[in-house]
Parts: C-alpha cells; sequence; structure tokens
C-alpha cells in the first residue's frame, strides 16, 4: 500500500536569522566610547604624555580666561631641566613661528635661571606676539620675574608669588656655593654710608668743640672717618665687588628695557626695576600680590610722591581662581613648554 506524502511545512514568518550558528553574530558591531586622547606640550614635554588631570586643568582655564595658553612649566621638574637655562631659549627660537596663537597668555611655574635668556626669551614673545598675558599659579622667581615683566598684565594666583631680582651666581673662589650678587654690594654701600655719617659726626663735635667754622673743621673729620673705616675697606675685594655690581647692573637694567612700554613716563622704569633688585632683603622673598602692586614710592621733582608697582591682578573669575588653585598644589613632578597638543 503507497504512503501519502505529508505536506510541507508553512516556513516562519519573519526576517532571517541573524546568526550563523549559535552565539556568532553577523549583524553590524556596535562600538564603545573612544578613549580620551593622550596630550604632550609642542615644544617638550617631560613626562612626555602629560597627566589627563593637567590636561584638563589647562584647558578648563583656557576657557575661563578664553586665551591659548603657552606652557612655561618646570619649578619641580628633573635635575637639568629645573632652571631656564639656554637650551630652552634655543627650543623657543626654533619653534618660534608656532609660538604665537591669538589671544596668548603664557602659565609660568618657574624657579629661574639666567637672566639673560629670561630677557631674550621675553623679547622674543614681544616681538612675535605683541601683548601677551602672563599667569603665576605658584611660583615665578628671579629671572622668571624679569620674563614675566614683559607680559601686558600679570594674573597672581591667590597663593603665588615673584621674587627679587638681585642675581645670583656660583662663587667658586669664596662661598663655594651659590651667592646673592646684592651681598657685597650692599656691604660696600653700607661702609659708604657709615663713613659718610662718621665725618659727620666728627664735624659736629668739632664744631660744638672749637666754635669753629666748619669749611675750617671739615678736613680733619674726613681724615678721621678715612683712619676709622680703612680697615673695613682694605678687606674688601676690588675686582669681586666690580664683577658683583656688573651683575646687578645686567639685571636691572633688562628688567627697566622690559618695562619702559608699560611705563613710559621719565624715570619709572628705572625706579621700579631698581626696586625689584635692592628693595628686599633676601634672594627668597616673597613679592605677593599686594607687594607686587606697591614696590616703591619716591618724590619727584615737583615734590610730589608718587607710588609705583606692577600691573598684576588676582584671578579674574571664581573659575579662574579654582583652576590655579588645583595647579597650585597638583602640577607635581613635570615640565612643559609650549601648547598642548594631540600625543
Amino acid at each position: 500500500m503507497a504512503k501519502k506524502k505529508s505536506a510541507p511545512r508553512p516556513s516562519p514568518k519573519g526576517p532571517p536569522s541573524s546568526t550563523k550558528g549559535p552565539g556568532i553574530a553577523t549583524g553590524p558591531s556596535v562600538a564603545g566610547p573612544a578613549a580620551p586622547k593622550k596630550k604632550t606640550a609642542n615644544l617638550f614635554s617631560y613626562p612626555r604624555i602629560l597627566p589627563d588631570e593637567f590636561v584638563g586643568s589647562i584647558q578648563r582655564l583656557e576657557k575661563a580666561l578664553k586665551k591659548n595658553i603657552l606652557l612655561f612649566v618646570h619649578l619641580t621638574g628633573p635635575s637639568g631641566l629645573n632652571f631656564i637655562h639656554p637650551g630652552i631659549w634655543a627650543n623657543f627660537v626654533a619653534n618660534k613661528s608656532a609660538l604665537c596663537r591669538p589671544d596668548m597668555a603664557i602659565l609660568v611655574d618657574s624657579p629661574g635661571g639666567e637672566a639673560e635668556v629670561a630677557y631674550r626669551i621675553a623679547k622674543l614673545l614681544q616681538r612675535q606676539c605683541g601683548e601677551f598675558t602672563a599667569i603665576v599659579p605658584r611660583v615665578a622667581k628671579s629671572a622668571a620675574t624679569l620674563m614675566v615683566l614683559g607680559a601686558e598684565q600679570i594674573i597672581l594666583g591667590d597663593d603665588a608669588d615673584l621674587g627679587p631680582l638681585d642675581a645670583q651666581y656660583r662663587d667658586f673662589d669664596v662661598a663655594e656655593d651659590v651667592v646673592s650678587a646684592l651681598d657685597t654690594v650692599q656691604a660696600v654701600e653700607q661702609l659708604e654710608e657709615n663713613a659718610a655719617q662718621v665725618a659727620v659726626n666728627m664735624l659736629e663735635n668739632l664744631q660744638v668743640a672749637t666754635r669753629k667754622k666748619y669749611n675750617s673743621l671739615i678736613r680733619h673729620a674726613l681724615h678721621f672717618s678715612a683712619d676709622v673705616t680703612r680697615p673695613l675697606f682694605q678687606g674688601v675685594d676690588a675686582v669681586r665687588y666690580t664683577r658683583e655690581a656688573r651683575v646687578l647692573k645686567e639685571a636691572q637694567d633688562y628688567a627697566e628695557r622690559l618695562l619702559r612700554a608699560r611705563f613710559p613716563k621719565k624715570g619709572h622704569a628705572r625706579k621700579i626695576a631698581e626696586a625689584l633688585v635692592r628693595n628686599c632683603p633676601c634672594h627668597g622673598f616673597v613679592i605677593d600680590l599686594d607687594e607686587a602692586k606697591h614696590l616703591t614710592t619716591f618724590t619727584d621733582e615737583n615734590g610730589k610722591e608718587i607710588e609705583l608697582g606692577l600691573q598684576v591682578c588676582p584671578p579674574p573669575s571664581d573659575n579662574v581662581r579654582k583652576e590655579l588653585d588645583w595647579l597650585t598644589s597638583n602640577m607635581g613632578n613635570l615640565a612643559a613648554f609650549g601648547y598642548i597638543i594631540d600625543a
């Protein structure tokens, strides 16, 4: 007996299966979120890949200030990178066409270094960029202070400070250490003041004792002063004194030249430069926002008392202050020169 053929089963309705075999997808894959791009500085950075938190803070600071930030950060960098030296200058010169962007600001975190190099960098930025702003979250000391004098405006963080320009040098002859050129110069100047005061005092005493006129007594007073102070002056190394006076004058003249554009009145730039060199008791003296605004006071030829200071200002907004505070505490052991770019 012939068997009946069974009717074909109907095909299931719906789209064809998107798999070939169990668990093997053939449809389009869905990508996860892209990893953030690593960043570096376009002139130099150590480490080469900058910390994400540091990069984020700089980017937020750029947004808050509406400026492109050129980094000059090496305060706590590794040995050999943590001072201003000719290698930094050479790097800036080699890349000078990339230094300036619209609304440029330079963020400085530096212990200082060679005054000549700092001056060259400031002049280079002025030539390439015209006016620019300097931002100091933490420290710009010594030659770094000289460098920021080239800026149109200096923004100081709440805990930031600048430093005196009493140039230092390594003394291999006597101290065998880094010393301030101001030490010897001020010592000699103090001796000169003392000698003059000794002469005046003796002149007054002789006049009271003899009732003679001053012009007949002054020779005796000067001889007495010379005899009293001669041993002290004989202890001064004339070559050392001359060298240190020249080093101080170099720093003062550089500062005066950078300041003239913003202080065009006769003598004002010189007075500020002189105050930065001579009015501080030690090289580590803190020049904070208030101190920087009131560096010196003098009386002009008309008898008017004039107060002079640098063109400094506090953080202009809470967002800027927040980022400067973060940078002050968290920049860590890094060095970065240039703009932040993709690594």
